[in-house]
């Protein structure tokens, strides 16, 4: 249940080998063999590489902090539609029975990515929780009004409701989607990746996805 899928791929030309990476998704097929490409370009050998690939852990990018074989939590950076689209794509290869999505799009930042992040987790997630990112200058509630316009796009899209709640502060919305956890569920919570802060009004408070995601398994969940 919720097992990391991994690829494996075949790479020939300057380079024929088989290559292993502990991460899902094409793109990050295409991130590896550039890397591989670049490795063997330095003379490290294909045993190396590989071995550093299987072990390959990018903080807050595709990050499962926390998989008891009933449920997985994950961090990752995507804060656009188009890394939004990838990843929940990538999740998919988990074979969750659903994808719990919470995001939040950043403010003073281009409107496009509100609109493309909501369609995509819209059409894409099972459930969407709509949170905070960095607000910056801006109101939560003019982030979300621009985040509403791609849900009701992805809306007349799909044939079933989409499914979304809006939880403004992060905190609350990183708890809700773990108390509520239900067996098969993939959690991702997407935006601030590996940062440590929120930004409000010019000030930045201290916050980690990560690490508040792993607290919230702990004190839930304590036997694993």
């Amino acid at each position: 249940m919720l097992e990391a899928p991994g690829i494996e791929f075949t790479m020939s030309g300057a380079l024929d080998a088989d290559i292993r990476v502990n991460l899902p998704g094409d793109f990050n097929m295409y991130n590896a063999a550039a890397a591989v490409a670049i490795a063997h370009d330095m003379g490290i050998s294909t045993d190396i590489i590989n071995k550093g690939l299987t072990h390959l852990r990018i903080r807050g990018r595709f990050d499962i902090v926390f998989n008891n074989g009933h449920f997985a939590v994950c961090v990752d950076f995507a804060h656009n539609g188009y890394s939004t689209r990838n990843h929940l794509e990538a999740l998919r290869e988990y074979h969750p029975k659903r994808i719990v999505c919470v995001f939040g799009a950043d403010g003073n930042r281009s409107k496009y990515r509100r609109y493309e992040m909501g369609e995509a987790s819209a059409l894409l997630a099972d459930l969407s929780i709509v949170t905070a990112g960095h607000n910056r200058y801006e109101t939560f509630d003019q982030i979300f009004a621009d985040i509403k316009i791609g849900i009701d796009k992805a809306q007349k899209e799909k044939a079933e409701p989409v499914s979304y709640l809006v939880i403004p502060n992060r905190k609350e919305a990183i708890r809700y989607a773990i108390e509520h956890a239900q067996e098969g569920d993939m959690i991702t919570i997407l935006g601030l990746g590996h940062e440590s802060y929120q930004e409000e009004n010019g000030v930045k408070t201290p916050h980690s996805d990560i690490q508040f995601a792993a607290q919230c398994c702990k004190e839930y969940y304590p036997q694993g």
